[in-house]
């Protein structure tokens, strides 16, 4: 069983103190927008408004200022942003939440939906070692923490109860097949390079046909996301390897499509050509 690490707290020079969620419920992925989250590396866990709004998990870098997270639900906006190695299971656990102690006054937002008040939190080797012989002795890793009074005892006695949050382990992980011959060789899963194809002088408001090809890839889940710098354009079946663009006006615009996978080992691959409306 694997830890995702004990750092709740990640300093990342660079990286934007908010970013901004953008998605729908239909959305191939979902995004996270803000100056500078390239430096962010993949796989950090992104709190959004100190977990009020969720936990984003960057999955690759599709520009200087724009991430492809996790699919969330419910948090598109701009919201404030820390950074750590937290698990991302925690997401979908109405148990953890933000703040420790009991609510104030009538307001249980701060209490789970299944009436925990607790909050998990990153515990290194040496701080476990501190706890050593105390009922807050915890092990390494994600802790969450709960404090409850045992009245099988008079006078009552605190006990302190601790859950270590481990990786779970199973045939198949990581939505990867578990392969079955040992001695074989298993090849990586990888975009390539992307190649953008299609008339570099279309008519004003005639849809032209463009199409992306990654002939060097072998993952078979890639998603397209296709864009122009003509912020009027008509895009049809941006989704997909190919789209319909009407330009707006006569000018010259880029065409860009971005290709990436949730299996392929390498960065999302993306090409540009410039076109000449007229």
């Amino acid at each position: 069983m694997a830890l995702w690490g004990n750092s709740d707290n990640l300093t990342i020079a660079g990286a934007p103190a908010s970013v901004t969620i953008v998605g729908t419920a239909t959305s191939e992925f979902w995004t996270a927008a803000g100056a500078g989250i390239t430096n962010v590396p993949t796989g950090t866990t992104i709190i959004l408004a100190d977990g009020d709004a969720g936990f984003a998990v960057v999955e690759a870098h599709l520009s200087d200022s724009l991430a492809k997270i996790n699919h969330m639900s419910s948090v598109v906006g701009a919201h404030s942003a820390k950074y750590c190695n937290q698990p991302i299971a925690l997401k979908n656990d109405p148990g953890y939440v933000t703040q420790f102690g009991p609510p104030v006054e009538d307001n249980t937002a701060g209490i789970g939906s299944i009436g925990r008040i607790q909050k998990p939190v990153g515990v290194s080797t040496a701080e476990a070692e501190e706890t050593n012989g105390t009922i807050w002795e915890v092990g390494v890793g994600w802790v969450g923490v709960q404090t409850y009074m045992d009245n099988s005892e008079q006078p009552p006695v605190m006990r302190v109860k601790k859950e270590i949050l481990v990786a779970a382990s199973g045939i198949e992980t990581g939505h990867r097949p578990y392969p079955d011959v040992f001695d074989s060789v298993i090849v990586a899963i990888n975009i390539g390079s992307a190649t953008v194809t299609g008339s570099a002088t279309p008519g004003v408001l005639t849809p032209t046909a463009y199409t992306v090809g990654t002939p060097g890839s072998n993952a078979t889940d890639m998603t397209y996301v296709w864009g122009t710098t003509d912020g009027s354009a008509t895009i049809t079946g941006g989704t997909t390897s190919s789209a319909s663009i009407g330009f707006s006006t006569a000018g010259t615009y880029d065409v860009t499509c971005t290709v990436s996978s949730l299996t392929a080992e390498d960065s999302p691959a993306s090409d540009t050509i410039s076109v000449t409306a007229s």
